[in-house]
């Protein structure tokens, strides 16, 4: 099977939305209080890993691509957290 290369271009473009769609919610409903815990994360995680599931199992195109881009935010927003040093001693 040949794959189709994907452009530079669009990583970028899709780094971007990724960055906007963050900082919308930040701003937002969910706010900009990071995650305490690894437990906490991973709970983000598996919720939008489950939707994303449910989007594929549906055959929904556009859901998929917006599951997996909260799936991404979930991933950068939690990595961020850990980096605020807001981790409890012990998860």
């Amino acid at each position: 099977m040949t794959r189709t290369p994907v452009p530079p271009a669009h990583v970028l473009t899709t780094l971007d939305d990724l960055r906007a769609r963050i900082l919308d919610l930040m701003e937002g409903r969910k706010g900009d209080g990071a995650f305490v815990s690894m437990h906490e994360c991973m709970g983000a995680l598996d919720e939008e890993v489950r939707e994303l599931k449910d989007a594929v199992h549906e055959g929904d195109q556009a859901g998929f691509e917006s599951e997996m881009m909260d799936v991404a935010v979930a991933a950068v927003f939690s990595v961020a957290s850990k980096r605020t040093g807001a981790f409890l001693e012990r998860d």
